[in-house]
């Protein structure tokens, strides 16, 4: 189990989580007519928490499969 930064969270939790905040992403830059700057910055913010909830997974993963695990 990795440790998440905030609390402790299984890799697929978080994995699961990182996707979701990356459709939510995706899902907000489908509508330009709503970009406005406020929401630019909402969605860098959860950009880049995105990749840092997602960071632990894939050194979990790199370290299993540098270890023949995967």
């Amino acid at each position: 189990m990795t440790i998440h930064p905030r609390m402790h969270v299984a890799p697929i939790d978080q994995m699961d989580e990182g996707m979701d905040m990356l459709r939510t992403c995706w899902a907000a830059l489908q509508d330009m007519s709503v970009l406005d700057d406020k929401m630019v910055l909402s969605i860098r913010c959860t950009l880049a928490v995105a990749i840092e909830t997602l960071k632990p997974v894939r050194e979990t993963v790199n370290k299993a499969h540098g270890e023949g695990r995967i």
